[in-house]
Formats: C-alpha cells, sequence, structure tokens
C-alpha cells in the first residue's frame, strides 16, 4: 500500500519540484514591468521553493536575482558583478 502512495504522490511532487526550480532559475525581465512586480514575482517563487525545503545556496540567489533586473540596471549588476567584495 505504501509503495502504491508513494508512486500516486512522491511523482506529482517531483513533478512540482522541478517545475518550481525551472520557474526560478529561467525567471526573466521584461522591460514593461515594474521592478517592484519583478521582485515580488522572484520572492514568491524564492516562498514557494522553501515550503517544499528546497534550499538554494545564496550565490544562486542573488545571481538570479540579478538576471531578473531589467536593461536600465545593467550598471547596478556590472558594479555588484565585478567589483571588489
Amino acid at each position: 500500500m505504501w509503495v502504491k502512495l508513494e508512486s500516486l504522490y512522491m511523482t506529482k511532487f517531483f513533478a512540482h519540484k522541478l517545475y518550481l526550480n525551472q520557474q526560478f532559475y529561467l525567471i526573466r525581465t521584461t522591460e514593461s514591468r515594474i521592478v517592484v512586480k519583478q521582485l515580488a514575482n522572484y520572492n514568491n517563487i524564492l516562498n514557494d521553493l522553501e515550503k517544499i525545503e528546497m534550499r538554494l545556496k545564496d550565490d544562486d540567489k542573488a545571481l538570479v536575482l540579478l538576471n531578473t533586473l531589467p536593461k536600465a540596471y545593467e550598471h547596478l549588476k556590472n558594479a555588484l558583478l565585478l567589483g571588489k567584495e
């Protein structure tokens, strides 16, 4: 019975986990979208991943966050990526 339950529900959980992970890493900016809304979308996906106990490294979070910023923030992105520690 346990094997049957695992086969029914764990595959759905795994698919959901993969979907959220994909959403996080493929989040992209649109120039017409307000930065605050983009940050809200980023945070929502992060919260969903944390709810399913998917832990991401801080480096990955920061890099994805920088990639969500529109082109108008290109100088800020470069300064943060290439600046001194």
